[in-house]
């Protein structure tokens, strides 16, 4: 499981989406979770397509972009084995 640690959502170019890449052992991304440093949920996505890089977070709260900072994420996954584990790491936005 990968999760970037900076990203730009400002739609110029590429990295314009937060989500986690997986490997070919994962079967399913069951929710991704985006929390503001005040512990807010930004964002929420369930049963998000596998290591599909224009699906997730495009860096907005209540319509808005969110100021440049950091932001922690979590991630439910299940893997070919039925198991299931959750992954958490932090994302720097930047504009």
């Amino acid at each position: 499981v990968y999760g970037p640690t900076i990203f730009t959502p400002d739609n110029i170019g590429d990295n314009n989406i937060f989500t986690v890449g997986v490997g070919p052992q994962a079967k399913a991304i069951n929710f991704l979770r985006i929390y503001d440093r005040w512990g807010n949920l930004v964002y929420e996505g369930a049963d998000l397509p596998i290591n599909d890089f224009s699906v997730g977070w495009n860096g907005r709260f209540k319509g808005a972009l969110v100021n440049p900072g950091v932001f922690t994420w979590i991630a439910d996954i299940t893997f070919i084995d039925d198991e299931t584990l959750f992954f958490k790491g932090s994302i720097t936005v930047m504009r």
